[in-house]
């Protein structure tokens, strides 16, 4: 089953490359009664600065990796970039920012620090195994903290966007004030219907404040 990859090649600095190639290699090969993909699907680069590619994927989602090569007339060579990888599903049309998977940076950090008395929020996105992007349409979200002193302190769940997966998780300024100082475990839990799901484990560093 292929999934048809269309429309702009957009750099990250939101320029069209037009003279160049995208390519796409799928990070597992893709096997059926009849094929068995290994090797990449190059995608030449229009003047219009676009593609029109077909990518084979089974109806789960295979992730491929997309590397962008073209030439740029200000640094007078070819320049090779990686692009956040796509998913496709086997069915469909749509541009590359319709199929991305969202890419966790590497220097991510594990353990997050802040003060005590300070409102807490943290930016939070919902996403499957592929690092796409899911709805929470349906889905309720709630979020804790485990103190050093052994209580469990629930945290505010606001969502941003439904369709987009989009929420924050927050603690009010007074509420923190009463935190004690040191690691407090985090989690946030996904209820759907019967099915329970909860995040790894994170750890937030409740610091002294220093001004009053």
């Amino acid at each position: 089953m292929a999934t048809t990859i269309a429309g702009p090649v957009r750099l990250p600095d939101g320029t069209l490359p037009t003279h160049g190639r995208v390519i796409f290699e799928a990070r597992q090969p893709i096997v059926d009664e009849t094929l068995v993909l290994r090797g990449p699907v190059v995608a030449p680069i229009s003047g219009a600065g676009a593609i029109d590619v077909d990518l084979e994927a089974d109806a789960e989602g295979t992730p491929y990796a997309v590397t962008v090569e073209y030439w740029s007339p200000v640094q007078n060579r070819l320049i090779s970039q990686t692009l956040p990888d796509v998913v496709p599903t086997g069915t469909g049309t749509g541009t590359l920012a319709d199929f991305a998977a969202v890419p966790v940076p590497v220097a991510a950090p594990r353990e997050i620090r802040r003060k005590r008395g300070d409102t807490i929020t943290l930016p939070a996105l919902y996403v499957d195994r592929f690092g796409r992007p899911i709805s929470l349409t349906g889905v309720s979200v709630a979020a804790a903290l485990r103190g050093v002193d052994g209580i469990t302190r629930g945290l505010t769940i606001g969502i941003i966007s439904a369709a987009d997966g989009t929420f924050e998780i927050a603690m009010a300024a007074a509420a923190s004030a009463a935190l004690p100082l040191g690691p407090h475990a985090l989690d946030v839990k996904f209820t759907v219907g019967t099915v329970v799901v909860r995040t790894l484990t994170a750890t937030i560093h409740i610091d002294q404040e220093v001004t009053p």
